[in-house]
């Protein structure tokens, strides 16, 4: 079975829970790390098995193994990050939020399909049997139409804030 060589943009938890779960995978192959740290891009190597690190985001993404880069990146630095991978011709799996605004996001599906690479948001539940055993007997109903939550008032997804808000969550 081939193995892809993932890169991991930044060594927070993020990046270390989704690790733990990429290391279930037998076609996934923990290969870089990157941190503006380089001892902490170290540790994390070191911690969880990866053969290399480095101390900057643009060695990763410039890396001719490195084949596909998970970005667990604060939202703000998302489009950033993920235009450095896509221009780099890296597929790219960026956390949610997938960035601040739609036109960032069209972007970014713009670079992608320019370059054709693989770009997508890393969102659990579409792949999850709640989400997919509906679309196997409603074909006409859209997944996002399902079902809708409202969070309580005091919810810190009402806050208004500029990357916490809940357009982001």
């Amino acid at each position: 079975m081939r193995k892809y060589k993932w890169g991991i943009l930044t060594a927070g938890k993020m990046s270390a829970k989704f690790v733990k779960a990429l290391k279930l995978l037998n076609n996934a192959e923990l290969f870089a790390v990157a941190s503006r740290d380089a001892e902490r891009a170290r540790h994390f190597a070191d911690e969880l098995g990866f053969k290399k690190y480095y101390s900057n985001y643009e060695e990763l993404a410039s890396d001719p193994e490195v084949e596909i880069i998970y970005i667990a990146s604060p939202h703000s630095h998302h489009f950033e990050h993920t235009m450095l991978c896509l221009r780099n011709r890296k597929a790219v799996l960026c956390e949610k939020a997938f960035s601040l605004n739609s036109r960032e996001v069209e972007a970014m599906i713009n670079e992608s399909r320019q370059k054709g690479v693989f770009l997508m948001e890393a969102l659990w539940p579409p792949f999850q049997p709640v989400y997919q055993k509906p679309g196997k007997y409603c074909s006409a109903v859209k997944r996002e139409n399902l079902f809708t939550l409202m969070p309580d008032s005091d919810s810190r997804h009402l806050t208004i804030l500029p990357t916490g808000n809940s357009t982001l969550n």
